[in-house]
């Protein structure tokens, strides 16, 4: 193999995960993962009612391109504030290996597959009420209303 530990060898040995401490796992899940699913929850929400708050068609489209920007900003700053070596190494590190049992398996299927579409709609049908509530307190949602509102008319 090119890359080898032989510290004789001009080939740098691969980044590999082994030997992260659980303290330091947990560091970096409060301090880089659990910051950065508030962020996203609180742009997709904040987003999504500035979104819905538009008053044309084209000023939809515009506001929908400019919440997409905001939400890659940080493809944007991984790609100038990394290194071309970093980069690299990052892309290029040893896999992880995680060995799944089927049940495991189903599970993560069935959470994607299923559970996170359902979750999606009912948290957007949330964030419509609750800013429709906001801007119009009189309006009150009737299945009537929904399912004509989803249903194409009829042609006579």
């Amino acid at each position: 193999s090119s890359l080898s530990s032989d510290p004789r060898s001009d080939a740098p040995a691969p980044w590999k995960l082994d030997g992260i401490s659980c303290r330091y796992r947990m560091w970096c899940m409060l301090t880089v993962g659990i910051p950065s699913l508030v962020l996203n929850v609180a742009l997709a929400y904040l987003g999504g009612v500035y979104i819905m708050r538009s008053d044309s068609n084209t000023d939809m489209v515009m506001d929908t391109l400019a919440v997409v920007f905001v939400a890659e900003i940080e493809d944007f700053e991984y790609m100038a504030f990394t290194s071309d070596a970093m980069r690299y190494n990052l892309e290029n590190m040893d896999p992880v290996d995680l060995a799944l049992t089927n049940r495991q398996r189903s599970f993560g299927w069935f959470f994607s597959g299923i559970v996170t579409p359902i979750l999606t709609v009912v948290v957007t049908a949330l964030v419509v009420r609750h800013v429709r509530h906001i801007d119009c307190p009189d309006f009150d949602w009737s299945w009537q209303a929904i399912t004509g509102a989803v249903t194409l008319p009829t042609q006579a």
